[in-house]
Formats: C-alpha cells, structure tokens, sequence
C-alpha cells in the first residue's frame, strides 16, 4: 500500500479504528487487555479486521500467560 493510498484508507476508517491504527503506529503491539483498558471496548478483532479489509497489514502473534492462558498481540507491518 503506498503513502496516498494509505491516508484515503485511514480517512475513511471509524473512529474506534483510527485509534486502534494510531496506536499500532505510535506504541507497536496491542493486545485484548491492553485495548480493553485504554479504550474501555472489547472489540479489538473487529477493528483488526477492518483494517485489514481496508488495505493494513496487521500481524497477529499468539502469547501465552504464566497460567498458560493464551491471548493474540497485534502488530502492523511496515509497509515496503
């Protein structure tokens, strides 16, 4: 995706999903709990789904807790 189709991309996104851009760009990984507690929504594969369907690269990485628990990181690719 290059620098002007990424900027139509991000003006059409939804509110909740710009922050969740912003905060892949500005901060790097963002997980379930982290996103629950900076933006009080449990939708987090949501927003990650829409940014993918409009053109954003977002990996996701399995982690798993001291209680083996496991939970998805995501993280967004740098664009080549």
């Amino acid at each position: 995706m290059n620098a002007s189709t990424a900027l139509v991309a991000e003006m059409n996104l939804k509110p909740l999903t710009k922050k969740t851009l912003n905060y892949l760009k500005t901060r790097g990984a963002l997980t379930p709990l982290v996103f629950w507690s900076t933006y009080g929504s449990m939708a987090l594969a949501q927003q990650v789904h829409e940014l993918r369907k409009a053109g954003f690269k977002v990996k996701t990485t399995m982690k798993t807790d001291e209680e083996r628990n496991t939970y998805p990181s995501y993280t967004l690719e740098a664009s080549a």
